[in-house]
């Protein structure tokens, strides 16, 4: 899968700020962002008698439509791939003896 991080950056960022957490109230759920029960993420509202609906921000509805279990599970499987490549770079890399090659190049182009 490829993903694109700089789109869902960009959705991030317009969504509303986390952390997110849920309130129950008058028998309604609310997904709030810390601001109290009614903090504005999303919540029902009556359409018309016997109708309940949801009300959330474009940009909320963005967000939660890309950060989906596929998306958050390949955007980890990506990240342990890195962490992997990462320790197997830094085990290749002995620091004493880059700094040992790393003289030796500058004196070798000092000398000719």
């Amino acid at each position: 899968m490829n993903i694109d991080t700089n789109k869902l950056r960009e959705i991030a960022k317009r969504a509303t700020p986390g952390p997110w957490k849920w309130w129950t109230g008058n028998s309604a759920k609310r997904l709030t962002a810390g601001r109290g029960p009614d903090g504005g993420v999303l919540h029902t509202t009556m359409v018309r008698r016997d109708h309940a609906d949801v009300a959330c921000g474009v940009a909320d509805v963005d967000h939660i439509s890309a950060v989906d279990p596929t998306t958050v599970l390949a955007l980890l499987d990506q990240v342990e791939r890195l962490q992997f490549e990462n320790a197997q770079l830094s085990a290749l890399i002995d620091i004493p003896k880059l700094q040992d090659f790393a003289k030796a190049v500058v004196l070798e182009a000092t000398h000719q």
